[in-house]
């Protein structure tokens, strides 16, 4: 009996430890060595919970937006599609895309847009039923290889 509790606890842990190097956050190797990548690290709350876009990337004709999401309040979900990204010229991202994980404390994910000229400020729009914020994005600074 205490072989099999120590086997039960080994595959467990075993499993646990697997899925937390999942969890773990890594950008490494996601894009290619020509992308440009502007770390921007501004944050802005939704009702009481907080909405992270952590980087900007361009790459391969395409817009990468990576963000996380800090629930305090729940009850709601975060849809993609009430984003709306231009930029300074009123252009629009058209979105097309992304995935998100879920967390402990909220959750992080990858958006896709299509690729316009990043000028030096980006707007974030977000607007779901009466939830509505906006935002806008320092990118004036160079974008960052690495």
């Amino acid at each position: 009996m205490k072989i099999l509790r120590r086997v039960i606890i080994v595959i467990c842990m075993m499993f646990i430890l697997s899925k937390s190097t999942i969890l773990l956050p890594d950008s490494e190797g996601k894009y290619s060595d020509e992308a440009i990548i502007y770390d921007i690290n501004k944050n802005m709350l939704i009702d009481n919970d907080k909405f992270v876009v952590d980087r900007f990337i361009i790459d391969d004709g395409k817009t990468y937006m990576e963000y996380k999401l800090i629930r305090i309040e729940q009850g709601w979900s975060f849809s993609e599609t009430a984003l709306q990204i231009k930029n300074d010229e009123n252009e629009i991202f058209e979105y097309r895309g992304g995935g998100s994980s879920s967390k402990l404390w909220g959750e992080q994910g990858v958006l896709e847009f299509s690729k316009i000229e990043i000028t030096d400020n980006i707007i974030i729009k977000y607007e779901q039923y009466d939830r509505i914020f906006e935002m806008t994005v320092d990118t004036s600074k160079e974008g960052d290889n690495s």
